[in-house]
């Protein structure tokens, strides 16, 4: 096609449009309506998704602190654990002691224990 042809057909299309000014301005109307449309739902679309995104960031958030208390949690545990297992070594090593104290101190010279019994003869 030439350059010619080419205007020639573009003065047609547009003669052609001219008649139909009224079909074309409700195409066009029509169209404007769809893409208003479809921008309007494009936005909710996109506030949903930031919502979404907003409440998943929450929720990881919540759950990565819950993680996070219970790891403090078992250490603390761990710990507490340790700590009495510590504590209660040192009581039996204490009442082992006292009780060694104790019966040096009440101890009779001379006394001896009767065969069999616990108790001692005067």
């Amino acid at each position: 096609m030439t350059l010619g042809e080419r205007w020639t057909w573009l003065r047609a299309l547009k003669a052609e449009a001219t008649k139909h000014e009224r079909v074309i301005s409700a195409a066009g109307a029509v169209v404007a309506a769809f893409l208003a449309f479809e921008i309007y739902f494009l936005r909710e679309l996109l506030a949903a998704e930031f919502f979404f995104m907003f409440f998943f960031a929450l929720l990881g958030g919540v759950l990565a602190s819950l993680y996070l208390i219970g790891v403090a949690c078992e250490r603390g545990f761990g710990r507490t654990r340790t700590g009495t297992q510590l504590l209660k070594h040192l009581w039996q090593r204490a009442s082992d002691s006292l009780e060694v104290l104790a019966a040096n101190a009440f101890r009779h010279h001379g006394h001896h224990p009767v065969p069999g019994t616990g108790r001692t003869r005067p």
